[in-house]
């Protein structure tokens, strides 16, 4: 899963 949480393309990943 990948979360973009800026909204700036800056994504992350998550284990949520």
């Amino acid at each position: 899963n990948w979360f973009d949480p800026w909204g700036q393309g800056t994504l992350v990943t998550v284990s949520s």
